[in-house]
């Protein structure tokens, strides 16, 4: 898989962008493919990786994949996305990133609108 040459270099250039980059395109391969439970390991992969080098803008987007990746296991809702945003939304207000919470509370209202839960999109 191309993807996992990419990242095998960016590893060895020590570069750090290229390397969640690298793990993206692997995620949005598995996603493409329906292969969901891999896309949402590949975004778990993701979310670990940005935490531990502190990629502030790379780990909101790990999240905000991690719950479209678990949309598409059923094309429903799920309470695991709930949970992942949620926990998102806790991350970006300790970083005090406005823009990633909005983005998250938006995608909060969205999923429970998508699952005709009105009263609690409208929260």
């Amino acid at each position: 898989m191309f993807s996992s040459e990419y990242i095998n270099q960016a590893k060895k250039e020590n570069n750090l962008e290229d390397q969640f980059n690298g793990y993206y395109s692997k995620q949005m391969v598995f996603a493409k493919n329906k292969l969901h439970q891999k896309s949402i390991d590949a975004c778990n992969t993701m979310l670990l990786f940005a935490d531990k080098h502190n990629l502030n803008e790379a780990l909101f987007k790990a999240y905000h994949y991690k719950s479209k990746a678990i949309y598409s296991v059923k094309n429903s809702m799920n309470i695991n996305i709930i949970e992942n945003l949620t926990e998102a939304l806790k991350v970006t207000q300790l970083k005090n990133n406005t823009y990633w919470e909005s983005k998250f509370l938006n995608d909060i209202a969205y999923f429970h609108l998508l699952s005709k839960n009105y009263s609690e999109a409208k929260k």
